[in-house]
């Protein structure tokens, strides 16, 4: 009797296991059919159900997570998921870095340091930790550790193009001519010809020699930042650059092309009209054309410009 009870068991379990597993695997498929149609939040219902059957199961909030991260930015619940994960996998060094990064989002930055920080006590010559881990360590201002962080990245992994551009903006606050290296090192990794990627190392080439006053060589890359940008329709890029070479024009006293410069940046709208307005304001005056500079000047102080609004009173009462 005792042996029919046993098998009567083992079987009641298994088929409730099978039972089981297969709603799980019905509940996935049904919430990746939703995300294919755009159910968003029919979708994160069905991962949930899948999750109240498995709650051990990582690829369900994984699922969960993707939505709620990418398509619908509810942070708060993508950290819980990533808070479950971790519980479950508490020495995995990815989702140590995940969630850091949903911290960033949330603008926790000591948080996110914290799990950089795990995350690369667990997986010591974890490049990416130490590379993100730079970015919050500049936003919290803390100029050394973002650059020991970063130069550790560039150690641990010296093909990563992402790696040396990012440390180049970070050097144009700081040293211009270690900027200028690492934007020309970032080219020459760029195995992939991501016009993109070629044409942001040109602008940043561009505004590093411009900011070591060598405007010629600046306007030469600025040159080359548009003519790779061409085939692409990135109108906040070469607004961008069209503003940055009419400046470096400007400074070199070439006030005529540098107003058509300054036009064309208006005309693609960066974003950032008032100080289009101000400087296009100033090259006009520097020709002759008070009224035209006067109506710029206007224009930016109207965009609560406020150096235009002092330049105003000064020059066209």
């Amino acid at each position: 009797m005792k042996t029919v009870y046993i098998l009567i068991l083992f079987l009641f379990t298994t088929l409730y296991s099978t039972y089981g597993q297969a709603n799980f695997n019905s509940f996935i498929d049904s919430g990746n059919s939703k995300l294919k149609r755009g159910d968003y939040e029919g979708a994160i219902k069905e991962y949930t159900n899948a999750i109240n059957i498995d709650s051990t199961n990582i690829d369900a909030y994984k699922s969960r997570i993707w939505v709620n991260e990418n398509l619908i930015a509810d942070f708060d619940a993508a950290l819980l998921d990533y808070n479950k994960i971790i519980s479950h996998k508490p020495n995995e060094p990815e989702f140590y870095v995940k969630r850091a990064n949903i911290k960033m989002n949330l603008f926790d930055f000591e948080g996110s340091i914290d799990d950089y920080s795990k995350a690369i006590s667990l997986k010591p010559d974890y490049s990416e930790a130490y590379y993100d881990r730079a970015f919050v360590k500049n936003s919290l201002n803390d100029k050394l550790g973002a650059t020991n962080d970063f130069n550790k990245a560039i150690e641990l992994d010296p093909n990563s193009k992402y790696a040396y551009i990012n440390r180049a903006y970070f050097y144009e606050y700081a040293d211009m001519k270690k900027a200028i290296d690492d934007f020309k090192m970032a080219i020459n990794l760029n195995k992939d010809t991501s016009k993109s990627f070629l044409a942001d190392c040109y602008l940043g080439l561009g505004e590093a020699n411009s900011g070591l006053n060598d405007f010629k060589i600046g306007i030469k890359y600025y040159d080359k930042a548009l003519l790779v940008n061409s085939e692409n329709s990135n109108n906040y890029f070469d607004s961008k650059v069209y503003f940055k070479r009419g400046k470096a024009k400007s400074a070199l006293h070439d006030e005529s092309a540098a107003i058509l410069d300054f036009d064309k940046s208006l005309e693609l709208n960066s974003g950032n009209l008032e100080e289009g307005y101000y400087c296009r304001g100033l090259s006009k005056f520097n020709m002759g054309d008070k009224k035209g500079a006067c109506d710029d000047m206007g224009k930016a102080s109207e965009l609560k410009y406020k150096d235009a609004t002092n330049w105003l009173k000064d020059h066209c009462k």
